[in-house]
């Protein structure tokens, strides 16, 4: 029993990386949904689905050094865990290229 739980333990601690932080200028959003439709409106170039992402705050371009915990990877994309200054924190779905490791 002690050696099953430690396994899953230390699954899920291998799919989680705490000092990370966003290398800035990429989509967060704040479904898989949505940020698959806003690499779609980029992809296609459609400034209006774009715009409507961007306008009802579905989906926002990252500023560096943005605090974030990774929750899951895909091809692509990262399920992540974005910090505020003031302790707020939130779930977005963004380019595996906005991840910018600090250790």
């Amino acid at each position: 029993m002690k050696t099953i739980l430690l396994t899953i333990i230390l699954t899920l601690a291998a799919n989680i990386s705490l000092a990370s932080s966003t290398a800035g200028g990429y989509p967060a959003c704040v479904s898989k949904e949505y940020f698959n439709q806003f690499t779609d409106a980029i992809n296609n170039v459609d400034e209006n689905s774009y715009n409507y992402l961007i306008s009802n705050v579905k989906c926002i371009i990252t500023k560096p050094d943005v605090p974030i915990t990774v929750l899951n990877r895909g091809f692509g994309w990262s399920h992540v865990r974005a910090y505020s200054k003031k302790g707020i924190a939130i779930e977005l779905w963004t380019n595996s290229e906005n991840i910018k490791n600090n250790e």
